[in-house]
């Protein structure tokens, strides 16, 4: 009977180790997926294209702004049946961001509040938006982007979500653009045959020449504010930015992407461009959003005055080509200024914006 029960004893020990292993070599098992599958995300987030991603168009409901705070619900992606063949569109193209670098995941709700509250509040929240959408036929959109993303590719991709939305029309879109939105827009103007639905282009401070700020050899001669900038246009949309040197202001300078796309000119007579001109002592100018931003006017230097303390009127203007239509002084702004947060430059861009 001792002799039986050894022998039970033992099968019963043998069973618990196996099935102390096969435990054992599932959790293993188990954790060597979960590596598996983590890496399998890791990598697919490495080669996902972020930038190509955040590239979207959306369709900004005029009941928005009638529910405070915002309901980003009236804010959504624009697809074939936001497009009325009967209305005029406005398409809003904000402007740079710092803060976005390539590997940034833009999630959807933030998008919805990247064109609207980041990018046009002031602009929804204004009569100049009500008589637009009410009296004058427009749908208001808002083109999203990745700013750290090279111009032009952001501009091939803006092309492509237009033509897909209104490749059908002719005459009934405007774009309106506040500075790096205006390159964005320029490069996709003048990507292949010319858009048939684009009515005008309107650019606020626009740096269609560039601005100092990104350019290396302007931020090497401004001390710590220089290696500021520097950390800041540290992207390929940032340096993007730098000047262009049309004008040999600065020694060694040069942006070839600028250069090349003016160089053409047969579609220039789309432009309406717009731009602030404070003067280079620093002195604040009519709008005052943010103080600090005059104190940049006086490190611009003479050389580049006036400006709206980030572009300089010549850029803005782009001097050296001949626009089908006067550039417009609006005064002595800053860059956020102009960016449609002042009154007189609401009613300046709505003007601009219903012309025949």
């Amino acid at each position: 009977m001792k002799h039986l029960f050894k022998i039970y004893f033992f099968l019963f020990l043998q069973l618990t180790f196996l099935s102390n292993c096969e435990i054992f070599f599932e959790k293993k098992r188990k954790a060597e997926a979960n590596k598996n599958r983590q890496l399998q995300f890791l990598l697919a987030l490495l080669a996902t294209d972020t930038g190509a991603l955040a590239a979207k168009i959306f369709y900004i409901n005029p009941l928005l702004k009638s529910n405070n705070p915002y309901n980003l619900a009236f804010v959504e992606e624009a697809n074939s049946t936001h497009v009325n063949p009967a209305k005029k569109k406005l398409i809003l193209v904000h402007g740079w961001d710092p803060d976005d670098r390539d590997s940034k995941l833009l999630s959807f709700s933030e998008q919805q509040g990247r064109v609207t509250t980041f990018g046009w509040k002031d602009f929804i929240d204004s009569g100049q938006f009500d008589a637009a959408t009410t009296l004058d036929n427009f749908d208001v959109f808002g083109f999203d982007y990745l700013t750290s993303n090279p111009i032009d590719v952001n501009g091939s991709r803006f092309r492509a979500k237009m033509d897909s939305l209104f490749g059908n029309e002719t005459g009934t879109v405007v774009i309106g653009a506040h500075s790096m939105g205006g390159l964005v827009s320029r490069f996709a103007l003048y990507e292949g045959s010319q858009p048939a639905y684009i009515k005008r282009i309107i650019t606020l401070g626009t740096p269609f020449h560039g601005s100092p700020w990104a350019s290396p050899q302007f931020q090497a001669s401004k001390g710590e504010i220089g290696k500021i900038a520097a950390f800041m246009t540290d992207t390929n949309g940032g340096r993007d930015l730098a000047w262009d040197n049309f004008d040999g202001t600065i020694v060694g300078a040069s942006n070839s992407k600028l250069t090349n796309i003016n160089a053409q000119t047969t579609r220039d007579n789309l432009f309406y461009a717009f731009y602030g001109s404070v003067n280079n002592t620093g002195t604040r100018g009519s709008g005052g959003t943010v103080p600090g931003l005059y104190l940049a006017c006086p490190v611009l230097g003479s050389s580049f005055a006036p400006s709206d303390c980030i572009v300089p009127a010549t850029s803005a203007r782009l001097d050296g080509n001949t626009l089908g239509n006067t550039p417009t002084d609006l005064g002595a702004y800053d860059h956020l200024d102009i960016k449609l947060l002042i009154s007189s430059i609401r009613i300046t861009f709505y003007n601009t914006l219903i012309l025949p």
